[in-house]
């Protein structure tokens, strides 16, 4: 008899707690529909400018891909900054490669080019003193 009160009365209050839910949902409900309402009869007294005429429907065929013309602009576009890039480096590259450029910045006349030096076994003082 103990067991059957003490069910009955959480089984109580568990329905009450929901009849609690159940009311503050219906009256969100309520509140949300009366919204609805009023800016639905203020749509109607102002009157929109835009009205549906026709329901939207699929196109017969798809709108033409524009990822070719996309890459073909990509392309372009970084084949061009590369270019830019390596003219830029060479435009500001500054060395001294052939001997009309050397006879030019020196002023001096040229006797010769040397096609290979190597570095490892190479005296200046011997060949410079």
């Amino acid at each position: 008899m103990k067991y059957d009160v003490s069910g009955f009365a959480t089984k109580e209050a568990t329905l009450a707690d929901l009849e609690r839910d159940v009311k503050f949902a219906s009256d969100d409900y309520v509140s949300v529909q009366d919204k609805y309402n009023t800016a639905k009869n203020k749509a109607l007294v102002i009157g929109s400018s835009i009205r549906q005429t026709l329901k939207g429907q699929p196109s017969y065929e798809a709108e033409p891909s524009k990822a070719f013309l996309l890459l073909a602009l990509a392309g372009i576009g970084s084949f061009t900054l590369c270019v830019l890039v390596l003219v830029g480096i060479e435009y500001m590259d500054f060395t001294i490669r052939i001997l009309p450029r050397l006879e030019k910045l020196t002023g001096l006349k040229s006797m010769g080019s040397v096609n290979l030096v190597k570095t490892k076994a190479f005296n200046l003082k011997k060949y410079f003193p």
